[in-house]
């Protein structure tokens, strides 16, 4: 499936400035009867075709941060994080998915409900980087 349109790009930090990349992530609406940003997407750079898809009903997405596996090898070797809202519960929770097949590796419920934000930073250890 070819995408038409998505926004809050980002990527593998340690690919940054390689032409070379394959990968961008991003948020989406699933329609274009979406309300808001409800699937996060992986994106074959150099053909624009989404690889893989995550979404949920009535489940809306904030941007996401890649933070890469410790000694990764592969571009998409590493995982993407996101704060969500349920809009049927009223709550949020920031969900970490395997940045490879975008599938949730673990959600944790917040204490409140986080309204939508973009252009987070992430550290791992002694190293950090903003969303580009």
């Amino acid at each position: 499936m070819k995408l038409l349109f998505f926004d809050y790009p980002t990527f593998n930090p340690l690919f940054k400035m390689n032409p070379e990349y394959l990968w961008t992530y991003a948020i989406a609406p699933v329609s274009p009867e979406s309300r808001w940003f409800d699937r996060l997407i992986k994106i074959h750079s150099p053909t624009g075709h989404i690889a893989a898809s995550w979404s949920a009903p009535n489940v809306y997405v904030s941007e996401a941060d890649f933070v890469p596996h410790s000694g990764a090898v592969g571009e998409d070797d590493g995982l993407l994080i996101s704060v969500l809202y349920n809009a049927t519960a009223d709550t949020s929770s920031l969900a970490i998915f395997n940045a490879t097949s975008l599938e949730p590796v673990i959600e944790y419920p917040l204490s409140g409900v986080v309204p939508f934000h973009a252009h987070g930073i992430v550290c791992t250890g002694a190293k950090c980087f903003s969303n580009p």
